[in-house]
Order: structure tokens, then sequence, then C-alpha cells
């Protein structure tokens, strides 16, 4: 028995590891020659690495008689292979191959999916979007409700039909009818044939919140193999500076003007006359068309100034558009002493400023972003700098307009952001005049 080539089946061509292609086979015939189980195969077609290791790991608890074949390397290292290096991709033909030709195979179903919006006249809602055939119900015992789930017919004619989940359409349309109604789905029009079944959590996703389209139209819709080439036929990283402008003259490009028409319903805070504040709902916010490049040094500075003051320009506090972000389990920030007589100042506050769990400020802190467990010791001064984690800054330093990177305890008296000469000599100094301290520079305790 041949473990690596299950017959009838190229395992080379569609990238499976030995240990894949051996439980097909294993699948197929037992140790006596009889056939044993039948199996249920989901094909990962245009996932990312991250992305197809956690719906593998999710898949891994429904059993063993389903199967996850993903796209293949040349190597086995477990490494990404390097970007001149080509890998073989799994195709919506290789899915019809295995659907003919694996016999022990009862069922498969190709899967491509990506975030989007599905919006409906004025509603709006971002989603995951899933492309699949009409093998999905079963492979995944999920099953429709009203209506009707993706054919073969829709999928073989790229048909821009689309089936939702009860939370997508209780939001897009209440209690309307959805079946029938067009949807801009990504910015293609498709029509509702179905809504799925309630069944809350599968495969790590809350199912009700899904969207179901044929897998050659999401093809179409997030074209991942066209980006992928894209970023393989290059060593730059940067979007805005390097790879869009390189590739105006090759592809097709288009721009969303997302300042203009980028709408962000929220609730603001807003002073009467009385001088008296209260939350109000606006249609528009004022970040609605909030976009910052943070490819330097500069842009990374400025982006988190923005964050800072009164009125920032960014604003991290919507209700209806909360920031979703990694929590660091510390204690809340705490602000230590408060003598402010002249011949015995010695105060601990921040002004303008964020300020992050588990940060103790002595000092005095200004127009300035602070991470996590950051310690500002008495008598110093902070101001317009971005400090990473695990920062200490000891007494009666100065640091101005500075991105003090992780894990640096700056030594006492120490000055940064004063003396441009000085600094370009320990540090790089960006051309706006930012002085960066790297990770770790100042690294006793």
């Amino acid at each position: 028995m041949e473990v690596g080539k299950p017959k009838g089946l190229d395992a080379e061509k569609l990238g499976l590891r030995p240990e894949e292609s051996k439980l097909i086979q294993d699948d197929r015939v037992g140790r006596n020659g009889q056939r044993t189980r039948s199996s249920l195969a989901v094909l990962l077609v245009a996932l990312g690495e991250g992305a197809r290791q956690y719906v593998q790991d999710e898949f891994a608890g429904l059993g063993s008689n389903v199967l996850i074949i993903t796209p293949g390397k040349s190597e086995t290292t477990g490494m990404m292979p390097p970007m001149a290096e080509s890998v073989h991709k799994l195709t919506f033909g290789d899915s019809e191959a295995i659907r003919q030709r694996a016999r022990g195979v009862k069922d498969n179903t190709p899967i491509v999916f990506g975030s989007s919006f599905v919006k409906y006249r004025q509603r709006r809602r971002d989603t995951t979007v899933i492309g699949t055939t009409s093998s999905f119900p079963e492979v995944r015992n999920i099953y429709v409700d009203i209506g009707s789930f993706i054919s073969d017919d829709d999928v073989r004619t790229n048909r821009r039909i689309v089936v939702i989940g009860r939370t997508v359409k209780k939001e897009l349309f209440g209690s309307t009818n959805p079946l029938g109604k067009l949807v801009n789905v990504g910015g293609t029009k498709c029509r509702v044939v179905g809504i799925m079944e309630e069944k809350g959590m599968s495969l790590g996703f809350d199912i009700d919140d899904l969207v179901f389209i044929p897998v050659t139209t999401a093809q179409e819709l997030f074209n991942t193999d066209a980006l992928l080439e894209i970023l393989n036929a290059t060593r730059e990283d940067d979007f805005g500076r390097d790879i869009i402008p390189r590739v105006i003259d090759t592809h097709r490009v288009y721009a969303y003007p997302y300042g203009k028409f980028n709408k962000i319903q929220d609730y603001v805070t807003v002073t009467l006359e009385s001088g008296e504040r209260h939350s109000e709902l606006v249609d528009r916010t004022r970040d609605s068309g909030y976009w910052r490049d943070v490819g330097t040094l500069d842009q990374y500075w400025n982006a988190n100034m923005d964050l800072t003051g009164v009125t920032p320009y960014f604003n991290l506090y919507g209700r209806l558009w909360p920031i979703h972000t990694n929590h660091v389990s510390a204690p809340p920030a705490k602000f230590v002493f408060a003598t402010e007589r002249k011949e015995a100042f010695r105060v601990g506050k921040a002004l303008d400023s964020i300020v992050s769990h588990g940060c103790i400020i002595s000092g005095i802190v200004r127009n300035s972003v602070l991470s996590y467990n950051v310690i500002i010791r008495s008598w110093s001064a902070v101001d317009e700098s971005v400090i990473l984690d695990d920062v200490v800054v000891e007494r009666h330093c100065k640091i101005k307009k500075a991105i003090i990177d992780k894990y640096n305890v700056i030594p006492p008296a120490t000055e940064i952001g004063y003396n441009p000469e000085e600094d370009r000599k320990r540090f790089t100094v960006t051309p706006r005049g930012i002085v960066v301290v790297p990770k770790g520079h100042f690294n006793h305790r």
C-alpha cells in the first residue's frame, strides 16, 4: 500500500501532507483490505496561514470522518516558503477531482471566506462572507430554513445570489421578507434566495451572522490569487508607497474615496451654551473619514498624537463602534503625589494624554500616549511622546517628541528630544525631529 499517494488522488498536486494522505488512504481501505468508513472533506481554498490553522483546529473536534485539505507547500519544514518559490494551490477543479475520483470520500466542500459588508438600502452590516458549494449543508450539518441554498448551477455560472443568517436578516430587513431582494455584498449586487436555520456558534463562527455565496463568486469578490501574485512578486512591504503605484500599469486598480463617503454613526459628546455636556447621536462622526498611513516613524508618531486632546481626531470612545484590542491583565493606572507648593513641588498627573493600565505616574505627562506598565518617576516630564510597554523613566528626566520602545529604564536626569545633535549621536532622529529609543537600549533595572 502506497501511503503517500492514495490511488485516484494526486496528493502531491493537492499539496497534502503525508499524514493527510494517509488519513484518506486509511479511510478508504482498512488493514484487512475491506472498505471501512467514508469521509467528508473540506477544502480550505483561500485562507491565510493563521485562519487556515484556526479553521482546521475547529474541524478537528467534529470527529475522525472529517478531513481538512489545505493548500500545500513544496517543502515540509513548517515554515512559509521563500517569496519567489511557488506552492501548489487548491482550485475548484481539485474539489471536483476529489468528488469524482476519491472513492473513500463521501462528499467535500471548498471554502473561500473573507470579511465584507452587506448592505440593503440604508442598512449595513459588516460580517463574514463564506463562498462554498451545494454540499456545504451536508458536510457541516447546517441547513436552510426558508428558501434555498446555493445550487451546482449557481456555482457553475458564478450566479450573484446570497443566503443569509438569521442575525443578518434581522439587522437588514427586520420583519420584511428578504427573499428576492437585492443586497450589496462587498460591492457586488446579489439576490437573497435563502435564510439559514438558527444555529448559533459552529466552526468558531456565529452561523446566524454569516452570509453564503457561490464559491466562484467569492473567488472573484476576494480575488486572493491576484493579490498573492502581486505580493509574491516583490520584497517591498509598503502598499501606499511601493506596491500600489507599481501595479497601476499592470492591473486594474480602483480607489475608494474613503474620506468623502465613509460614514460612522455614533454618539458624541457636545457642549451646550450653558456649558453642560451630554451625549448626542450623530449620523456621521467627525472621524468618519479618518485615515492615516503609518508607514514611517513620523506617521506613527502623528497617528498616536491624533488620539490625545479634548476633541481627538480619532475617537477611541465610541459606543456603537468600540475598538476591540488585546487587553493586558494589569491594575488601573495610578497617579501619586499632589504637592504643588513651589518650595516642595512634587505632582503626578497626566494632561491631554492616554494612559494605559498598570502605569504609575509620579511626574508630569502632557500630550502623550503611554502603553501598559509604564512608570514615570518623580520630577520627570514627558511631553508629546509615545512610550511603549514596560518602560521606566527615572527621576528628573526630560523627554519631548520621542518614541520610547519597550523594556527601557531611562537613567535619572536623562534628556531626550532637547538637543538634536546629541540625540543623533545615540538614537535615530526622524525628519520631523522625533527621537526613537530602540527596544531595550537602556535595559538595566
